[in-house]
This record gives C-alpha cells, sequence and structure tokens, in this order.
C-alpha cells in the first residue's frame, strides 16, 4: 500500500513532520522531485504488471523483458530512497 508517492508521503507523516517530503528525498539522493516521483510510479506500475497481468504483452501475449541493467536500476533507486528517508527521519 505504501507504493505510489503520495502514500509513501502519507507514510512518513506518522514518523516525521515535513511538508515537502519528496523534495528532500529528491535533493538527497540527486534527482528532481518530479523525476523522483514518476520513477517511483514506473516502478510501482510495472511491478503490478508483473504481479497482476503475468507481465505479458497485451498485443502480442508474451511476456515483456527486463535487463540486468533495468532490474539493477530500480533496486538502486529504491536503495537511495530508503537511505534518504533513514538518513532524513532519524
Amino acid at each position: 500500500s505504501f507504493q505510489d508517492p503520495d502514500k509513501v508521503s502519507d507514510g512518513l507523516s506518522y514518523i516525521w513532520n515535513e511538508d515537502y517530503k519528496w523534495q528532500r528525498i529528491a535533493t538527497i539522493i540527486g534527482r528532481d522531485e518530479k523525476i523522483a516521483r514518476t520513477t517511483l510510479k514506473l516502478i510501482t506500475a510495472r511491478r503490478n504488471s508483473i504481479v497482476h497481468e503475468a507481465d505479458m504483452d497485451p498485443t502480442t501475449h508474451s511476456k515483456l523483458p527486463i535487463t540486468r541493467a533495468e532490474s539493477n536500476g530500480v533496486a538502486s533507486f529504491l536503495l537511495d530512497v530508503g537511505n534518504a528517508v533513514c538518513q532524513l527521519v532519524k
């Protein structure tokens, strides 16, 4: 339930009294706030496709490809966001 950037902000509100959470997170990870939020939304959409639609292309009915570089990029982004949140909330 804490996959969408707005839901992440809502969840963080329980432990972090900051009005501009994604702006602060984005600064720590060296990205623009809009790009950071959009990146998380795209990761969530792909995750949902994998889980709920078997990651199939609706037109060709074949599995959508995913590269090691894409997987590493997603893992790196999520680790960066998590580390930024830990740094900012402590």
